[in-house]
């Protein structure tokens, strides 16, 4: 199926991979793009897009409607959307609600394609080695891969509804220029502070370059058959998270990471809300102590005024007498820069050391990635350059 003159409507546009897929659209296959955007406000994003001369199409990704005119004329329609404002009732309604939307109106207007991202995150805990076949059957607690379940599920709903073609591509660690998640993030991370190395680095990332991702978004546009498809996309080699941070490291010149357990990240996660919950007790405990209408109460309370009087006592001794410190690593006692964590939520994701395998992309769609870890970093270093995010080589 070829795609050059054709029109396609991309969602997430102004992001990172839908960027980059719309500047390879319009330069390598001369097709016409269409882009959502949730407003006219200017951005980078935006910029970037007008210049490869996409139509920006505003709308909400939610309105019925608004998304039938939006693909009305359009060939193919590229999913790349989803909530990441970090309210977790605004992001599903975004990334599910919008991606059942945004199904319903390429059915309606019977578009040649429809290709949806997800990630590979939806699969939870798995073993060492795992394919489109496995059925996930303990995920974590993030909301982020139920809600790409559940996107998932309501394109799957769409085929069986309209018969729209459809490919789901379940994505690794994309990284490359303009990223934010795992390239601004990591390298603001390494200035910052010292980045922790969940399970010491040696879980494994799946990483995969964005230029690769953006082939397989093409090669699933030009499958042939109408019946749904799932394949799994990351890069030629198998990268763990120690290889993928240090290679920032290495850009950004710094000597920022710090290898912990599991366990010790969970114990440094302990000792700082201990710590959050001490510094913000006297405050709390003082302004109720203030309230007229607390100190009626709680003179009628005797094990709070006990209590209170206990505490002050208490106030002056250490922290360690208190049993609010323990032992934090070695570094920490020399390197005072503070410990940079990925939020609990995430920590199964970074311990996991399941190796996807890719054969089925490959077979189905011709897949064959290009950028190995190397490659891939090369091209992201003279960006970061350009950009100013890092100094020169």
């Amino acid at each position: 199926m070829t795609l050059h003159g054709k029109t396609a409507f991309v969602t997430g546009g102004t992001g990172f991979i839908g960027g980059r897929l719309i500047e390879v659209l319009t330069a390598q296959y001369g097709m016409r793009v269409r882009a959502l955007v949730r407003n006219n406000h200017a951005t980078p994003g935006s910029y970037r897009i007008a210049g490869c001369g996409a139509e920006i199409f505003q709308g909400d990704i939610c309105d019925p409607q608004r998304m039938k005119q939006g693909i009305a004329g359009c060939d193919f329609v590229f999913h790349c959307a989803f909530g990441n404002s970090g309210d977790t009732k605004r992001d599903q309604l975004t990334t599910v609600g919008g991606t059942q939307t945004v199904a319903g109106a390429a059915g309606a207007n019977s578009v040649q394609h429809f290709v949806n991202l997800s990630t590979m995150v939806v699969f939870g805990d798995a073993p060492e080695t795992a394919d489109e076949s496995f059925i996930p059957n303990k995920l974590w607690k993030w909301p982020y891969p139920h809600q790409k379940r559940e996107a998932e599920a309501a394109v799957a709903a769409e085929y069986v509804r309209s018969g729209l073609p459809v490919t789901t591509l379940r994505l690794g660690t994309v990284y490359g220029p303009w990223g934010a998640a795992f390239t601004y993030g990591p390298l603001a991370a390494l200035k910052r502070g010292r980045v922790v190395l969940v399970e010491n680095g040696a879980g494994i990332s799946n990483a995969v370059y964005v230029d690769d991702v953006v082939q397989a978004i093409v090669l699933a546009a030009r499958r042939k058959g109408p019946g749904p498809e799932l394949c799994l996309i990351r890069g030629p080699d198998q990268v763990t998270w120690r290889q993928f941070y240090e290679a920032y490291e290495t850009m950004a010149g710094t000597d920022s990471l710090v290898d912990m357990t599991l366990d010790e990240v969970r114990a440094d996660a302990r000792r700082n809300a201990r710590a959050a919950l001490r510094d913000a007790l006297p405050g709390a405990l003082g302004a109720l102590k203030r309230d007229p209408e607390f100190k009626k109460i709680a003179s009628q309370l005797p094990f709070v005024s006990e209590g209170w009087k206990a505490y002050r006592r208490r106030r002056g001794v250490s922290p360690s007498v208190m049993g609010v410190a323990a032992r934090a690593p070695a570094e920490a006692q020399t390197d005072m820069r503070p410990l940079i964590a990925v939020p609990e939520m995430m920590w199964g994701a970074y311990a996991s050391r399941t190796e996807f395998r890719i054969d089925h992309a490959r077979e189905v769609l011709g897949y064959q990635p290009m950028f190995d870890l190397a490659r891939g970093m090369a091209i992201t270093r003279a960006w970061a350059e350009w950009a100013g995010l890092i100094g020169p080589a």
